[in-house]
């Protein structure tokens, strides 16, 4: 989510996506790199929340394979 809008009839609504802005100027170099440092934060958190799931599954599957050996013996 980017921020919050008035539409044309006067609510107040989300704004989600703005592919296309009219403006009058360039970004600076400090908002490009601001906007590339945003997105290394979001793919390092992404790839983090990712590497998390793996890993509580892989430690899961494990442990309860080794449920399974202890019944066995």
């Amino acid at each position: 989510m980017i921020g919050f809008a008035e539409n044309h009839d006067g609510n107040v609504c989300a704004v989600l996506v703005q592919p296309y802005i009219a403006d009058a100027r360039l970004a600076t170099k400090e908002e490009k790199m601001c906007w590339w440092m945003m997105k290394a934060i979001y793919f390092s958190l992404t790839l983090l929340f990712i590497l998390q799931i793996l890993a509580a599954t892989t430690n899961t599957a494990v442990f309860r394979q080794g449920q399974a050996n202890n019944l066995e013996v």
